[in-house]
C-alpha cells in the first residue's frame, strides 16, 4: 500500500506543478479559456494538498503505523492493472513537459473545418424565428441614429440583440474586427452582410487555404475558445488578394479591403477584396473568446 501512496503523490504533485508551469511561462491561455483559469489553479491547491496528504500516509506507514479512517479502498493486486492505471495517469504529464506548447492552428482546421459564415449550417446558434421580408432603406450617412438602428432591427429576437453592434460598425471606416469582440463583430457582419457590402474592413489573423480555393484566395481565420482547447472552433472571412501566394499558412496578417460576397457551398458569406495585406507578429492571445457585453458597448479603439 505505501507504493501506491507514493505514486498517488507523485501524480497529484505533478500535476499540481504543471499548471503552477503553464500559469508562470503563461502557457495556460493555450488550454483553458480566462473565465475558466481560476478553477484551474484552485485545483493546483487542492491537487497538492491531496499529494501532501498521500505522502503523510505512506510515512506513517512505512514506521509500521496504519493510518486507518475506515474508508480505505484496497489497490488491485494485479501488476498488469496497476500499471495501466498508472499509466494511463502519468502519460499526460510525460506529453506536458516534454511537448512544447503552442497555439492551435492549421493543422486543427484541417481536421474541423473552417466556419466561414456564423449562419452556415451545422454552426451552433439561437433558434431563430423566420425573419420579415425587408425594404428597401435609405443609406446609413441619411439617417439618424434612431433610424439607423430601426433600420437594422427586424423582429428576430437573435438579429436584433446584434443591431446595435451593426449601427457602430457602420459608422466606423474602416470597420476594425477587434479581438476582444472578434465573434461578436463578424456575426454582425454576417447576419446584415447585404447592408456592410463595400464598406472598408480590416481583419486580423492566420492564413488558412483549402484545396478548393483559387491561387489568389485564402482565409483569414481566428481560433475561437468557449471553454477550453476542446471545443475551439476556427472563424474566418475569404480573401481575395494577388499577394495571396506570398504568405504561409498560419502565417500571422493584417487584411484590409472592402466587404463583398461569395458563394461558398450553396451558402453565402463574406469576401473581402484586399487592397493590402501586411505580415504582422502573433498576438500575445492567440485565441479570442466570446464577449457579450460588445452587443451593449464596442470597446473603444486604441
Amino acid at each position: 500500500m505505501t507504493i501506491h501512496r507514493l505514486l498517488r503523490a507523485f501524480v497529484a504533485a505533478g500535476f499540481s506543478t504543471y499548471i503552477i508551469y503553464l500559469v508562470k511561462v503563461d502557457a495556460l491561455q493555450y488550454y483553458i479559456a480566462p473565465r475558466m483559469e481560476i478553477f484551474v489553479k484552485l485545483s493546483a491547491i487542492v491537487l497538492m494538498m491531496f499529494a501532501v496528504v498521500q505522502a503523510f500516509s505512506m510515512f506513517v506507514g512505512a514506521r509500521g503505523r496504519h493510518v486507518d479512517c475506515g474508508c480505505d479502498h484496497p489497490p488491485s493486486p494485479s501488476l498488469w492493472r496497476n500499471a495501466l492505471t498508472y499509466g494511463l495517469l502519468f502519460s499526460p504529464l510525460v506529453l506536458g513537459y516534454f511537448l512544447p506548447d503552442l497555439a492551435l492552428g492549421s493543422d486543427l482546421v484541417d481536421k474541423k473545418g473552417i466556419v466561414l459564415s456564423r449562419s452556415e449550417p451545422g454552426t451552433p446558434a439561437i433558434p431563430r424565428e423566420e425573419t420579415p421580408v425587408r425594404t428597401p432603406l435609405p443609406s446609413s450617412e441619411s439617417l439618424q441614429d434612431d433610424q439607423l438602428l430601426r433600420s437594422f432591427q427586424t423582429g428576430d429576437l437573435y438579429e436584433d440583440q446584434y443591431a446595435s453592434l451593426a449601427v457602430r460598425l457602420m459608422k466606423q471606416d474602416p470597420m476594425v474586427v477587434r479581438e476582444d469582440a472578434y465573434l461578436e463583430i463578424i456575426t454582425a457582419i454576417d447576419l446584415f452582410l447585404n447592408r456592410f457590402v463595400g464598406k472598408s474592413v480590416q481583419i486580423e489573423g492566420f492564413a488558412y487555404r483549402t484545396e478548393e480555393m483559387a491561387a489568389d484566395e485564402f482565409v483569414v481565420a481566428r481560433m475561437a475558445m468557449d471553454c477550453c482547447s476542446a471545443d475551439a472552433t476556427p472563424y474566418g472571412f475569404l480573401v481575395q488578394s494577388q499577394e495571396a501566394s506570398r504568405f504561409a499558412e498560419d502565417t500571422w496578417i493584417r487584411v484590409t479591403g472592402t466587404i463583398g460576397t461569395a458563394d461558398w457551398g450553396g451558402v453565402e458569406i463574406v469576401k473581402i477584396e484586399a487592397a493590402e495585406v501586411a505580415g504582422i507578429d502573433s498576438p500575445e492571445t492567440p485565441y479570442v473568446y466570446p464577449n457579450y457585453e460588445a452587443l451593449d458597448e464596442l470597446p473603444a479603439r486604441d
